[in-house]
């Protein structure tokens, strides 16, 4: 019989039914095999992201300032001419938000970078954390930029922000009159005047659904991924950290990871508690995770995220109490849109996860050649932490193009969004 022959027959006949080598043969249909992975929640030390860190006395506050790069300038023409790209988290973060941003960017161009944890975030002490007004922020950027720069020494710089950062830096633009000459470009991350006015409706019901607690530095950054506050694992290791405070010790937890000995002082957990712990917070050895192939950072779940509840004494809280900042919120927002279009700060960048996001000024605006937009699908209201590598390849690709920068390597420059 010839081969063709021999093919013909074949399609003719019923299917082989596959053999089983050992065990029971399976009823049914095969089974569809989900990828399964075990990822690691450890904390990351700043270190792994920054390439150094200073706490700024300024009168009697102090506030952490995160750099990668040099900042020293000097005699150094070509480091007194490098932009230095100034970072500023939203509310409840920690500068330690933009560490992957940092990493990506400082790759593909020549920059330098800061960022700074605002008043009553992260690592910084002040006489009133609670004083969240947007001219106090705004004020405080002034004043840690001049206490690393003389006055007619500082370089170019570029203001980026996200959410509660990106309105501190709009007003930063429009109002610190003795820093705008040195302001080249502007760039706010996913925050616009219509939508977040809108979003304050609902931000007491979000902040109320939020855990109180952790038990674990690695349970809180697991919440952190699974209830989609960030879709990129290694972003959360790296910046739940400056969001969080040990309850007995008051110190955020960035301090623990700084100097492990304060870790030792925390209560030790018997076994049966332990045990008990890992049942009531469904940590990461019982949990069920459909990696996208694509993206291994990204994980979807399909079980229900576990319910925090606060333990006696014991584990992290929140390190601002983002209730406390309502009466600052209206403010942040309020004529946001018409402040980012009028601004004198050179050129400007909106980075959106949405096209949705955009409000009628803006819309006007963009049409009408005011300020470049970039919208990155896929990513939560975080972009800079859900994409790192895009977020840096569009703002490299901005600096460069504004002749700000020169780029250090080829990478792929997204096209501006129309």
């Amino acid at each position: 019989m010839s081969d063709l022959e021999r093919k013909l027959l074949m399609r003719g006949m019923p299917p082989m039914v596959p053999t089983v080598t050992s065990g029971a043969q399976r009823a049914g249909p095969p089974q569809r095999q989900r990828s399964r992975s075990r990822n690691d929640y450890s904390a990351i030390d700043w270190s792994k992201a920054f390439d150094a860190k200073r706490d700024l006395k300024i009168g009697d506050d102090s506030f952490r300032v995160y750099i990668s790069g040099s900042i020293d300038g000097g005699e150094d023409n070509a480091s007194a001419n490098t932009p230095l790209v100034v970072l500023l988290h939203g509310g409840g973060y920690s500068g330690l938000t933009f560490g992957p941003f940092a990493q990506e960017i400082r790759e593909l161009c020549d920059c330098n970078l800061i960022a700074i944890d605002c008043r009553g975030h992260g690592n910084s002490v002040t006489t009133c954390d609670d004083d969240l007004s947007v001219q106090t922020l705004a004020n405080d950027v002034f004043n840690v930029i001049t206490s690393l720069y003389p006055i007619d020494g500082i370089p170019p710089l570029i203001l980026m922000g996200h959410s509660m950062g990106g309105a501190i830096a709009v007003h930063c633009c429009a109002n610190l009159y003795e820093l705008i000459p040195r302001i080249v470009g502007l760039i706010v991350i996913d925050v616009v005047e219509g939508t977040a006015m809108d979003a304050l409706h609902s931000m007491q019901s979000f902040l109320r659904s939020r855990p109180t607690s952790f038990p674990t530095l690695e349970n809180a950054i697991e919440w952190c991924v699974r209830s989609g506050q960030t879709r990129n694992v290694e972003a959360a290791r790296l910046s739940m950290p400056g969001q969080l405070k040990n309850i007995k010790t008051n110190l955020t937890a960035t301090v623990e990871l700084e100097e492990p000995s304060l870790a030792d002082d925390l209560p030790q957990q018997t076994g049966a508690q332990e045990s008990a712990n890992n049942q009531k917070f469904a940590l990461s050895e019982s949990i069920d995770e459909e990696v996208d192939e694509e993206n291994a950072d990204q994980v979807v779940v399909d079980k229900p995220i576990p319910v925090f509840k606060k333990p006696d004494n014991s584990g992290y809280t929140w390190r601002t109490d983002l209730f406390r900042s309502e009466p600052y919120w209206n403010q942040w927002f309020e004529d946001l849109s018409n402040l980012f279009l009028n601004c004198n700060a050179g050129a400007k960048l909106l980075l959106l996860a949405g096209i949705d996001r955009l409000d009628r000024a803006l819309t006007v605006g963009q049409m009408q050649g005011k300020f470049q937009m970039q919208v990155l699908p896929k990513c939560g209201h975080t972009v800079h932490e859900d994409a790192p590598d895009k977020v840096a390849q569009v703002v490299a690709a901005f600096l460069i193009r504004n002749r700000f920068t020169q780029s250090k390597r080829e990478f792929e420059r997204p096209f501006p969004s129309c």
